[in-house]
């Protein structure tokens, strides 16, 4: 504890240094700032802080003792900031140690939620266009890679790291919401790119007036079939010649018909290569086959 003599002369010293410096110019007082502190990296260069004072030096600024603490620079400071980093080239030697400062920092959950919340809205560029000269030094920048190859180790690298940030961020969910997701991302791939051949069909449906859905989830998830008719109880199947002569893909087929049979929905099949031929009689022909000739689709 520092005693009231103590304080009182720490005091004295504060309003001596403030007096001193309100009476010198602005311009004389940033010189000499600047001064001290380039004195000071020369000092401190080549010198390694230890991990005591770096700790020191942390917590000194850290909240309410930080000099902007709960301020906010003018749009006058931003732009003289960023005028007077226009220009400045930041070399490779530079970048890499930059690079390396941040190999396996992990941000707090708290920090992470503050980031969270500072991107909220409209905050994040929405809507911002870059300058003509900006998109030209971005390209610039993104010149490395150009016309090079990554190494097979290199490519070995990325794909485990990848597979291994996929398994982790799989791990955080249930076996439910694991399958749900999947089912979101499959639905919404097959509504944005329907198959030429389904878009026959549903003209067909649509000019015989049926009412249909399209890509309905069977099995929880397991299969999206391309139409059903609900008020028959009628899955209609649109299949590629190409895609559906694969191995997975006749499996697949095989599954959705057994549960179709054991469930008691009707099913048909329908081939590329017909219905482009005459996709009404196609899909009249197949459905009679399956619901009955009696029967009126």
């Amino acid at each position: 504890m520092m005693s009231n003599k103590e304080l009182n002369k720490g005091e004295k010293i504060s309003k001596a240094l403030k007096k001193y410096w309100s009476d010198k110019p602005i311009e004389e007082r940033r010189g000499r700032i600047r001064n001290a502190q380039i004195a000071s990296i020369k000092i401190c260069t080549g010198k390694k802080l230890s991990e005591e004072h770096k700790k020191k030096l942390r917590e000194a600024s850290k909240g309410s003792k930080n000099g902007m603490f709960d301020k906010c620079h003018t749009e006058e400071s931003k732009i003289k900031m960023s005028e007077a980093l226009k220009g400045r080239v930041i070399s490779k030697e530079w970048k890499e140690k930059i690079s390396k400062a941040g190999l396996g920092r992990k941000h707090s959950k708290e920090v992470r939620l503050k980031m969270s919340k500072a991107q909220e809205g409209n905050q994040n560029n929405l809507g911002h266009k870059h300058s003509k000269e900006t998109i030209d030094k971005m390209k610039e920048n993104h010149k490395g890679m150009k016309g090079c190859k990554h190494s097979e180790e290199t490519k070995r690298k990325l794909r485990e790291t990848s597979k291994i940030a996929k398994k982790k961020w799989w791990s955080q969910y249930s076996k439910e919401e694991k399958r749900e997701k999947t089912k979101k991302w499959l639905m919404a791939s097959l509504e944005a790119n329907p198959s030429s051949i389904e878009k026959m069909i549903w003209e067909v449906l649509d000019s015989l007036g049926i009412e249909y859905e399209t890509q309905v989830s069977f099995c929880y998830g397991r299969f999206i079939v391309d139409i059903y008719v609900r008020s028959k109880n009628l899955i209609i199947e649109c299949n590629g010649n190409y895609w559906h002569n694969l191995p997975n893909r006749i499996k697949r087929d095989k599954f959705l018909q057994k549960y179709c049979d054991k469930w008691g929905i009707k099913l048909v099949w329908l081939w590329e290569k017909d219905i482009k031929k005459n996709p009404k009689l196609t899909l009249l022909k197949n459905v009679r086959k399956v619901i009955g000739v009696a029967s009126t689709f």
